[in-house]
Protein backbone atom coordinates (compact mmCIF):
# COMPACT_ATOMS: atom_id res chain seq x y z
CA UNK A 1 0.00 0.00 0.00
CA UNK A 2 1.23 3.52 -0.91
CA UNK A 3 -0.06 6.49 0.42
CA UNK A 4 1.13 10.27 -1.36
CA UNK A 5 1.56 11.83 1.85
CA UNK A 6 4.97 12.80 2.35
CA UNK A 7 7.85 11.68 4.54
CA UNK A 8 5.05 9.01 5.86
CA UNK A 9 6.15 5.32 6.03
CA UNK A 10 4.63 1.93 6.41
CA UNK A 11 5.29 -0.55 8.44
CA UNK A 12 4.07 -3.65 9.65
CA UNK A 13 5.02 -5.74 12.95
CA UNK A 14 5.25 -9.47 13.85
CA UNK A 15 1.59 -9.62 13.83
CA UNK A 16 0.83 -7.81 10.34
CA UNK A 17 -0.34 -4.86 11.92
CA UNK A 18 0.10 -1.69 10.21
CA UNK A 19 2.29 1.18 11.72
CA UNK A 20 2.67 4.18 10.04
CA UNK A 21 5.70 6.34 10.86
CA UNK A 22 7.39 10.38 10.08
CA UNK A 23 10.18 9.94 8.61
CA UNK A 24 12.67 12.55 9.18
CA UNK A 25 16.66 13.22 8.71
CA UNK A 26 18.70 14.17 11.60
CA UNK A 27 22.34 16.64 11.16
CA UNK A 28 24.60 13.85 10.46
CA UNK A 29 22.44 12.52 7.34
CA UNK A 30 20.99 9.11 9.42
CA UNK A 31 17.19 9.25 9.17
CA UNK A 32 14.98 8.89 12.19
CA UNK A 33 11.24 7.50 12.34
CA UNK A 34 8.55 8.51 14.68
CA UNK A 35 5.85 5.87 15.51
CA UNK A 36 2.36 8.63 14.52
CA UNK A 37 -1.05 7.59 16.47
CA UNK A 38 -4.13 6.33 15.39
CA UNK A 39 -5.44 5.17 12.07
CA UNK A 40 -4.70 6.31 8.92
CA UNK A 41 -6.74 9.56 8.22
CA UNK A 42 -8.27 9.55 11.52
CA UNK A 43 -8.45 13.34 13.27
CA UNK A 44 -5.87 11.23 15.82
CA UNK A 45 -3.21 10.26 13.02
CA UNK A 46 -3.24 13.71 11.86
CA UNK A 47 -2.28 15.63 14.87
CA UNK A 48 0.61 12.99 15.60
CA UNK A 49 1.21 13.28 11.96
CA UNK A 50 1.48 17.47 12.22
CA UNK A 51 3.14 17.54 15.35
CA UNK A 52 5.75 15.12 13.73
CA UNK A 53 6.07 17.00 11.05
CA UNK A 54 6.66 20.64 12.49
CA UNK A 55 8.94 19.20 15.34
CA UNK A 56 9.78 15.81 14.51
CA UNK A 57 11.93 15.42 17.87
CA UNK A 58 9.17 16.85 20.56
CA UNK A 59 6.36 15.56 19.11
CA UNK A 60 5.55 12.39 22.10
CA UNK A 61 4.42 12.79 25.71
CA UNK A 62 6.83 10.42 27.55
CA UNK A 63 9.60 10.77 25.42
CA UNK A 64 12.98 12.32 26.43
CA UNK A 65 12.45 15.50 24.09
CA UNK A 66 9.06 15.48 25.28
CA UNK A 67 10.65 16.08 28.73
CA UNK A 68 13.26 18.27 27.38
CA UNK A 69 10.85 20.66 26.29
CA UNK A 70 8.83 20.97 29.55
CA UNK A 71 12.12 22.01 31.08
CA UNK A 72 13.35 24.08 28.50
CA UNK A 73 10.20 26.28 28.69
CA UNK A 74 10.25 25.53 32.71
CA UNK A 75 9.92 29.01 34.85
CA UNK A 76 13.07 27.21 36.41
CA UNK A 77 15.17 27.00 33.66
CA UNK A 78 14.20 30.87 32.43
CA UNK A 79 15.15 31.65 36.61
CA UNK A 80 17.51 29.24 36.98
CA UNK A 81 20.46 30.06 34.28
CA UNK A 82 20.47 33.63 33.99
CA UNK A 83 22.87 34.48 31.16
CA UNK A 84 22.01 34.70 27.75
CA UNK A 85 25.27 32.39 27.00
CA UNK A 86 24.52 29.42 29.90
CA UNK A 87 20.69 29.52 28.14
CA UNK A 88 22.17 29.25 24.46
CA UNK A 89 24.65 26.35 25.69
CA UNK A 90 21.74 24.32 27.78
CA UNK A 91 19.78 24.79 24.97
CA UNK A 92 22.34 23.43 22.41
CA UNK A 93 23.81 20.62 24.52
CA UNK A 94 19.94 19.11 25.18
CA UNK A 95 19.27 19.78 21.75
CA UNK A 96 21.83 17.82 20.51
CA UNK A 97 21.25 14.84 22.69
CA UNK A 98 17.59 14.88 21.21
CA UNK A 99 18.75 14.25 17.86
CA UNK A 100 20.13 11.03 18.92
CA UNK A 101 17.75 9.96 22.02
CA UNK A 102 14.37 12.06 21.67
CA UNK A 103 12.45 9.95 20.78
CA UNK A 104 13.72 7.14 22.90
CA UNK A 105 10.96 6.66 26.37
CA UNK A 106 12.32 9.27 29.19
CA UNK A 107 12.51 6.18 32.00
CA UNK A 108 14.30 4.37 30.10
CA UNK A 109 17.38 7.07 30.82
CA UNK A 110 18.36 4.57 33.89
CA UNK A 111 21.86 5.10 35.32
CA UNK A 112 23.08 1.55 32.91
CA UNK A 113 21.76 3.20 29.89
CA UNK A 114 23.72 7.08 30.83
CA UNK A 115 26.73 5.05 31.91
CA UNK A 116 26.63 3.77 28.30
CA UNK A 117 25.93 7.49 26.71
CA UNK A 118 28.75 8.92 28.47
CA UNK A 119 31.07 6.09 27.37
CA UNK A 120 30.11 7.10 23.65
CA UNK A 121 30.04 10.68 24.29
CA UNK A 122 33.36 10.78 26.13
CA UNK A 123 35.10 8.56 23.54
CA UNK A 124 36.81 4.84 23.60
CA UNK A 125 40.21 7.18 25.21
CA UNK A 126 38.15 9.72 27.08
CA UNK A 127 39.22 12.16 24.74
CA UNK A 128 36.30 14.27 25.10
CA UNK A 129 35.21 14.31 29.10
CA UNK A 130 34.20 17.87 28.98
CA UNK A 131 31.18 16.80 26.51
CA UNK A 132 30.00 14.16 28.99
CA UNK A 133 30.47 16.69 32.31
CA UNK A 134 28.41 19.55 30.52
CA UNK A 135 25.68 16.73 29.20
CA UNK A 136 25.67 15.55 33.01
CA UNK A 137 24.87 19.02 34.11
CA UNK A 138 22.32 19.64 32.04
CA UNK A 139 20.57 16.64 31.85
CA UNK A 140 20.52 16.67 35.74
CA UNK A 141 18.60 19.65 35.48
CA UNK A 142 15.87 18.41 33.67
CA UNK A 143 15.56 15.52 36.01
CA UNK A 144 15.46 17.50 39.06
CA UNK A 145 12.73 19.48 37.23
CA UNK A 146 10.89 16.57 36.53
CA UNK A 147 11.33 14.90 39.70
CA UNK A 148 9.83 18.78 41.09
CA UNK A 149 7.16 18.13 39.18
CA UNK A 150 5.79 14.13 39.52
CA UNK A 151 6.59 13.35 36.41
CA UNK A 152 9.75 10.64 37.55
CA UNK A 153 10.56 9.60 41.10
CA UNK A 154 14.54 9.87 41.29
CA UNK A 155 17.19 11.23 39.26
CA UNK A 156 19.42 8.41 37.77
CA UNK A 157 22.02 11.09 36.60
CA UNK A 158 23.34 11.42 40.19
CA UNK A 159 24.73 8.15 39.86
CA UNK A 160 26.66 8.49 36.89
CA UNK A 161 29.78 10.31 38.25
CA UNK A 162 31.71 13.30 36.16
CA UNK A 163 34.52 12.14 34.58
CA UNK A 164 38.24 13.28 35.55
CA UNK A 165 40.22 15.87 32.77
CA UNK A 166 43.47 16.50 31.91
CA UNK A 167 42.97 19.99 32.89
CA UNK A 168 41.16 19.64 36.33
CA UNK A 169 42.28 23.21 37.29
CA UNK A 170 40.54 24.84 34.16
CA UNK A 171 41.41 27.92 32.18
CA UNK A 172 45.60 28.15 32.51
CA UNK A 173 46.50 31.45 35.21
CA UNK A 174 48.49 33.65 33.79
CA UNK A 175 51.84 34.61 35.41
CA UNK A 176 52.94 37.88 35.91
CA UNK A 177 55.58 36.99 33.41
CA UNK A 178 52.99 36.31 30.79
CA UNK A 179 51.67 39.27 31.04
CA UNK A 180 54.57 41.43 30.91
CA UNK A 181 55.43 39.34 27.77
CA UNK A 182 51.89 40.04 26.37
CA UNK A 183 51.87 44.19 27.39
CA UNK A 184 55.31 44.25 25.26
CA UNK A 185 53.93 42.49 22.08
CA UNK A 186 51.54 45.06 22.27
CA UNK A 187 51.85 48.33 23.81
CA UNK A 188 49.51 51.13 25.08
CA UNK A 189 47.30 52.47 21.94
CA UNK A 190 46.43 48.91 20.95
CA UNK A 191 43.04 47.25 21.70
CA UNK A 192 44.54 44.20 22.66
CA UNK A 193 46.31 45.87 25.17
CA UNK A 194 43.27 47.33 26.43
CA UNK A 195 41.51 44.10 26.18
CA UNK A 196 44.25 42.79 28.69
CA UNK A 197 44.16 45.67 31.11
CA UNK A 198 40.23 45.60 31.46
CA UNK A 199 40.12 41.76 31.95
CA UNK A 200 42.66 41.91 34.08
CA UNK A 201 42.52 44.87 36.32
CA UNK A 202 38.64 44.22 36.76
CA UNK A 203 39.15 40.54 36.90
CA UNK A 204 35.35 40.03 35.02
CA UNK A 205 34.21 37.34 32.40
CA UNK A 206 34.83 38.58 28.80
CA UNK A 207 30.54 38.78 28.65
CA UNK A 208 31.22 41.76 31.11
CA UNK A 209 34.32 43.20 29.64
CA UNK A 210 32.50 43.59 26.42
CA UNK A 211 29.56 45.52 27.62
CA UNK A 212 31.73 48.34 29.55
CA UNK A 213 31.68 51.85 28.12
CA UNK A 214 32.53 55.32 29.30
CA UNK A 215 28.89 55.56 30.70
CA UNK A 216 29.93 53.25 33.62
CA UNK A 217 32.82 54.86 34.46
CA UNK A 218 32.20 57.80 37.45
CA UNK A 219 34.71 59.42 39.88
CA UNK A 220 37.22 56.03 38.78
CA UNK A 221 35.07 53.94 39.60
CA UNK A 222 33.21 51.08 37.18
CA UNK A 223 29.85 50.51 37.39
CA UNK A 224 29.68 46.76 36.36
CA UNK A 225 26.14 44.53 36.47
CA UNK A 226 27.06 40.77 35.27
CA UNK A 227 25.57 39.27 33.03
CA UNK A 228 25.71 35.78 34.23
CA UNK A 229 25.05 36.54 37.85
CA UNK A 230 23.43 39.73 37.46
CA UNK A 231 25.49 41.05 40.27
CA UNK A 232 26.06 44.88 40.91
CA UNK A 233 29.51 45.50 41.51
CA UNK A 234 31.68 49.05 41.87
CA UNK A 235 35.32 48.42 41.17
CA UNK A 236 38.16 50.89 41.39
CA UNK A 237 40.22 51.61 38.19
CA UNK A 238 43.87 50.46 38.49
CA UNK A 239 46.56 53.26 37.12
CA UNK A 240 47.20 50.96 34.30
CA UNK A 241 43.60 50.63 33.30
CA UNK A 242 43.35 54.56 32.88
CA UNK A 243 46.61 54.65 31.01
CA UNK A 244 44.74 52.53 27.92
CA UNK A 245 41.63 54.55 28.34
CA UNK A 246 42.34 57.82 26.08
CA UNK A 247 41.90 55.20 22.95
CA UNK A 248 39.12 53.49 23.95
CA UNK A 249 35.42 53.65 22.62
CA UNK A 250 32.43 55.25 23.92
CA UNK A 251 29.72 52.88 24.52
CA UNK A 252 31.92 50.57 24.54
CA UNK A 253 35.30 50.88 25.82
CA UNK A 254 36.17 47.90 23.61
CA UNK A 255 35.51 47.92 19.68
CA UNK A 256 35.89 45.88 16.66
CA UNK A 257 38.18 47.08 13.72
CA UNK A 258 34.59 48.00 11.83
CA UNK A 259 34.15 50.39 14.93
CA UNK A 260 31.44 47.97 16.60
CA UNK A 261 31.05 46.25 19.36
CA UNK A 262 32.21 43.16 20.30
CA UNK A 263 29.99 39.62 21.21
CA UNK A 264 31.90 37.50 23.60
CA UNK A 265 32.30 34.99 21.28
CA UNK A 266 34.12 37.62 19.11
CA UNK A 267 35.79 38.95 21.64
CA UNK A 268 37.07 35.28 22.69
CA UNK A 269 38.08 35.33 19.22
CA UNK A 270 40.07 38.35 18.63
CA UNK A 271 41.61 37.55 22.06
CA UNK A 272 42.92 34.22 21.68
CA UNK A 273 44.60 35.66 18.03
CA UNK A 274 46.39 38.20 20.58
CA UNK A 275 47.62 35.68 23.34
CA UNK A 276 49.09 33.86 19.95
CA UNK A 277 51.01 36.69 18.29
CA UNK A 278 52.43 37.10 22.13
CA UNK A 279 53.58 33.74 22.03
CA UNK A 280 51.32 32.64 24.84
CA UNK A 281 48.89 29.62 23.35
CA UNK A 282 47.86 28.23 27.05
CA UNK A 283 46.60 31.77 27.72
CA UNK A 284 43.10 33.01 27.63
CA UNK A 285 40.54 35.68 28.56
CA UNK A 286 39.18 34.24 31.37
CA UNK A 287 42.66 33.12 32.69
CA UNK A 288 43.32 36.41 33.19
CA UNK A 289 40.49 36.37 35.94
CA UNK A 290 42.13 33.67 37.41
CA UNK A 291 45.43 35.83 37.58
CA UNK A 292 43.53 39.08 38.65
CA UNK A 293 41.87 36.69 41.44
CA UNK A 294 45.51 35.60 42.54
CA UNK A 295 47.31 38.90 42.12
CA UNK A 296 44.85 39.81 44.72
CA UNK A 297 45.25 37.07 46.84
CA UNK A 298 49.35 37.37 46.80
CA UNK A 299 48.47 41.22 47.81
CA UNK A 300 47.01 39.74 50.64
CA UNK A 301 43.20 40.30 50.49
CA UNK A 302 41.43 38.65 52.03
CA UNK A 303 38.21 36.28 50.79
CA UNK A 304 35.62 38.74 50.91
CA UNK A 305 37.72 41.47 49.62
CA UNK A 306 38.14 39.25 46.28
CA UNK A 307 35.06 38.13 45.77
CA UNK A 308 34.31 42.35 45.79
CA UNK A 309 36.35 42.62 42.70
CA UNK A 310 35.35 39.32 40.23
CA UNK A 311 31.67 39.22 41.82
CA UNK A 312 32.30 35.37 43.01
CA UNK A 313 29.76 34.09 44.70
CA UNK A 314 30.98 31.30 46.92
CA UNK A 315 33.86 31.65 49.44
CA UNK A 316 35.45 28.13 47.96
CA UNK A 317 35.49 29.61 44.66
CA UNK A 318 37.86 32.09 46.01
CA UNK A 319 40.03 30.45 48.83
CA UNK A 320 41.49 28.39 46.27
CA UNK A 321 43.65 31.65 45.48
CA UNK A 322 44.42 32.40 49.17
CA UNK A 323 45.88 29.36 50.01
CA UNK A 324 48.00 29.58 47.27
CA UNK A 325 49.15 32.65 47.88
CA UNK A 326 49.54 31.51 51.67
CA UNK A 327 51.48 28.39 50.54
CA UNK A 328 54.09 30.48 48.87
CA UNK A 329 54.33 32.89 51.60
CA UNK A 330 54.87 29.96 53.97
CA UNK A 331 57.30 28.62 51.88
CA UNK A 332 59.17 31.51 51.16
CA UNK A 333 59.71 32.09 55.30
CA UNK A 334 60.26 28.19 55.15
CA UNK A 335 63.20 28.81 52.90
CA UNK A 336 64.88 32.01 54.13
CA UNK A 337 64.89 30.30 57.78
CA UNK A 338 66.68 27.33 56.03
CA UNK A 339 69.27 29.30 54.64
CA UNK A 340 70.17 31.10 58.44
CA UNK A 341 70.27 28.15 59.46
CA UNK A 342 72.95 26.86 56.49
CA UNK A 343 75.70 29.81 57.17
Amino acid sequence: MKLNVPNLVIDYDRHGNVRYYYRYQKSDGRRKKIRLRGKYDSPEFWRSYNEAKGNPITSHSGTVAWFVTQYLDSTEFKTKVKSKTGIKARRNILNKFCEEHGDKPFKKLTAQNLRNIRDITAGPNLETPHAWNNLKKALSAVFEYAVEHDLVTANPVKAVKKLPTNNPDGHHTWSQEEVERFRDRHPIGSRQRLALEITLNLGQRRSDVVTIGRQHIRDGFVYIRQQKTKAELIVPMTRQLKECLPQAGDLTLLITEWGKPFTAAGFGNFFRKACDDAGLPNCSAHGLRKACATALAEAGATSKEIMSVGGWKNLQDVQIYIEKAEQKRLAERAISKFEREQK
